[in-house]
This record gives structure tokens, C-alpha cells and sequence, in this order.
């Protein structure tokens, strides 16, 4: 059989399972976009409110364990790998599938499982000084952050941005020869919950927190769109004219002033220069357009973690549209956040 001819085979078999993760949305005629996106974020306590650096911003709402001990590495020892602990505790529980790759089709055996929470290092060893093969298992603590994939859609009737958890997996640093980092990947994906509940209640679940996007905030070309249209910059062009109740201020998260949003976005700055040699004073007025600025979508997010069922569940809460700061020779210098429409 040609490859050509298998991997049609494959695609007619697997179209129906992945287009079923999704099927209601493409029905829906309220909903106008859908599309999927996959990126890496930090879920782990150690990476707390206090720490300005990687790909999002996370802060605690909730974080116990149930039992004397925490996680099962001991009293208290590594508490701040939680979720990276619990991980790896779901791999021993029965019915519990593991699978090769972010679309959870192809279950991964036993070797396949080995062969990826098996790191292979090199050495010199023995009575000639020949390079030996170590293998060394990945531990939990090497777990930095988690892939996740997922599903965003907009509703044209309500007005609001939505989120569907579709696959998640722990990931880990790859290093070379010189033990420098060149790359990270996943050790294995597990499909999410189907039916996740509509509500929930805070005291089934360990662990509770909030993302916000910063280097993992996506640009609109970052998507992959699986039905209709959406131009963000008109979008949020709207939305500032005329903000909805449910605005914020991105500084203060208090109830958002639309006419002082309407004058920093649209208003105009008196820019005053000297001639370098006369020193003649020139004015000039130059017109704001922050919705040019807007490069990236904040996308923020609940998480809760169901140490039972050994499930992941997310809920999106609000999304910020992200302007691109620049200095006056066009150097990027920060992303800023507009304002907020929370949804919950």
C-alpha cells in the first residue's frame, strides 16, 4: 500500500474523532469564528504573582492537598511542583491514556511511554574509556511548564470570547552535548474532559489559578481557523467606542472610564522639537491610533485541577487586546494591555 494511500486511509478515519471536538461550534450560527490554538503555559506555584518572566503571568486563588502528605514525594517537599507531581501520579491510575501527540488519536504503548520519560545521555566509562549510553528517567521537577491545546471561539449574539481545553502534556527542556537548552518537548498528551462541568465549585479541586498571556499571547495570524472571520483590530476598535459594562481599566481593574479610554487611545500628544543648531522650536500635533498598535490577544484563565479525576479544566474569564509599545526609532519595548472584558 502507497503512503499516499495510507494516509488518506488515515484522514477519513480520523476526520469524524477530531471534528467531534468541535462539531457544535461549526453548527452554531451564533457563533461567527473558531479556531485552535496550542502553546506552552507556566502552571506551576513557584512561578507566582512575583514573577515577571516567561510566557504568562499566574496567580494563586487556591492551592491545598487533601491528605497529611503532599502530592506523593513527601510532607511538604516540593510543593511548588504540584501539578507537575500530580502529573505523573495519573500515569499509575488505571484507564488513564496517554497519547503521542496534541490530537489524542494514537494511544501510546508502553515503550512509547519509556521511550519518552527516558532521557539518553552520553559518557566515558570502562577499562578503555569507551562512550557508554545512560539513561536517566525525567522527573517530575524537570517539568517547567505544560503544552496545552485548545479551542477559542467568538459568539456574534452574546459578544463574547469562549475557550474549550482540548489536550494537555507536561513539558521539559531539551539540552545538547554542552548541556546547553535548545529546545523544549512534551512527554506525553492526555486528552481533557469531554463534558467539563459548567460550574464549579472551589472546594473539589487541590489547586486553582489564573493565567494571563504575555509571550504566549497570540497574534491573529497565530491561529488555525477552523470556521469564518474575525478582525481583531475592528473588534476592539468597537468595543472601545462603546465599552460595555463589563470593561475594565488595565491598571487598576476598576470600572472601566470609556471617555478617558477614548482620549488615550484616539487623543492626540503636542510634540515639541529643537533645531540642533538654531534651536528653532517647532510644534507639532500628532494623532493616537492605539488600535494600529495592537499586535497580540491576552486571552486570561481559570484553571482548576481535579486531583481525583486527575483532570485539567479551564475556563476563560476575560481577554485584553495587547498594544505593541515601540521608542521613537520602532524598537519593540513592552506589550500593554488596553483594558479588560471580563466575562465571570
Amino acid at each position: 500500500m502507497s503512503l499516499a494511500l495510507r494516509l488518506l486511509i488515515a484522514c477519513i478515519f480520523l476526520a469524524p474523532s477530531l471534528s467531534a471536538q468541535y462539531d457544535d461550534l461549526l453548527r452554531n450560527p451564533d457563533i461567527s469564528w473558531v479556531a485552535e490554538y496550542t502553546t506552552d503555559f507556566v502552571m506551576n506555584p513557584e512561578n507566582g504573582a512575583d514573577n515577571f518572566e516567561g510566557p504568562n503571568y499566574l496567580d494563586i486563588i487556591q492551592f491545598h492537598n487533601s491528605g497529611t502528605e503532599n502530592g506523593i514525594f513527601g510532607r511538604k517537599i516540593y510543593a511548588q511542583k504540584y501539578l507537575s507531581q500530580q502529573l505523573y501520579h495519573v500515569l499509575g491510575k488505571s484507564g488513564m491514556v496517554c497519547y503521542k501527540d496534541s490530537l489524542t488519536a494514537e494511544a501510546m504503548t508502553e515503550k512509547d511511554l519509556y521511550n519518552a520519560m527516558t532521557k539518553v545521555d552520553t559518557g566515558i566509562g570502562g577499562c578503555y574509556n569507551d562512550t557508554i549510553i545512560i539513561r536517566n528517567e525525567v522527573s517530575f521537577d524537570q517539568i517547567w511548564a505544560f503544552r496545552v491545546r485548545q479551542l477559542y471561539w467568538y459568539n456574534q449574539k452574546s459578544g463574547a470570547f469562549d475557550a474549550r481545553l482540548l489536550a494537555f502534556a507536561p513539558v521539559i527542556d531539551t539540552k545538547d552535548k554542552e548541556e546547553n537548552i535548545n529546545g523544549a518537548r512534551a512527554l506525553f498528551w492526555l486528552k481533557a474532559d469531554p463534558k467539563p462541568r459548567r460550574r464549579f465549585k472551589p472546594d473539589r479541586f487541590n489547586y486553582i489559578f489564573q493565567t494571563r498571556m504575555l509571550g504566549n499571547a497570540p497574534r491573529p495570524e497565530d491561529f488555525k481557523v477552523l470556521k469564518g472571520g474575525l478582525d481583531f483590530k475592528k473588534h476592539f476598535e468597537q468595543e472601545i467606542r462603546h465599552p460595555s459594562p463589563d470593561c475594565l481599566d488595565a491598571s487598576e481593574y476598576m470600572t472601566l472610564d470609556a471617555a478617558l479610554l477614548d482620549q488615550e487611545c484616539f487623543g492626540t500628544d503636542t510634540i515639541v522639537t529643537f533645531h540642533p543648531e538654531t534651536y528653532e522650536e517647532t510644534i507639532t500635533i500628532e494623532h493616537r491610533n492605539c488600535i494600529k498598535q495592537i499586535e497580540r490577544i491576552r486571552f486570561v484563565q481559570n484553571w482548576y485541577y481535579d486531583e481525583r479525576r486527575g483532570q485539567l479544566y479551564a475556563r476563560l474569564v476575560g481577554v485584553a487586546p495587547l498594544a505593541a509599545i515601540r521608542d521613537s526609532e520602532g524598537n519593540f519595548r513592552y506589550l500593554k494591555p488596553l483594558y479588560y472584558r471580563m466575562y465571570r
